[in-house]
């Protein structure tokens, strides 16, 4: 099967993660029935600009929480964020040399 050869192949999903090689329907689809998931669930958070990225994963965290639990983590995202903002050039620094 031309699945197995590719998947035996050490950086073919190394190489589609970075989307050096682009993966065809096909592999998806085997791929995502391997790992026991959707293709979706493959996709998901890949496409640009998603209003509802991760919006469940949110409130299935949330489900459980009580108002104090909630806003500690709502205010640690918050921070979390800014982190990420005010230190993103250590990210692009390190991409421009691979």
């Amino acid at each position: 099967m031309v699945y197995q050869r590719k998947m035996r192949q050490p950086f073919y999903i190394s190489h589609v993660e970075r989307g050096v090689k682009k993966a065809s329907l096909e592999t998806l689809i085997l791929t995502a029935n391997t790992l026991g998931v959707t293709v979706n669930m493959l996709l998901y958070g890949n496409q640009v600009n998603d209003p509802a990225e991760y919006h469940p994963e949110i409130l299935e965290l949330l489900k459980d929480c009580d108002g104090y639990e909630k806003r500690v983590i709502f205010q640690n995202a918050l921070e979390q964020k800014r982190i990420l903002r005010d230190n993103r050039w250590l990210v692009n620094e390190q991409r421009e040399r691979y």
